[in-house]
């Protein structure tokens, strides 16, 4: 991770620790069967929290 992720994951972190922890889950995942749950999570909290 470079200092621009980190400051971004500080300020979303600080908005809304739940859409922080789904950006995170979908960043770490490593199988295709956990990206693509993850993936789906990220469009629902994306489709809920448009203005992020």
């Amino acid at each position: 991770m470079n200092w621009s992720m980190i400051s971004f994951f500080a300020v979303i972190t600080a908005l809304n620790p739940l859409f922080a922890a789904k950006i995170f889950e979908l960043y770490a995942c490593t199988t295709t069967c956990e990206y693509k749950l993850a993936l789906t999570d990220y469009r629902v909290v994306g489709s809920v929290m448009p203005n992020l």
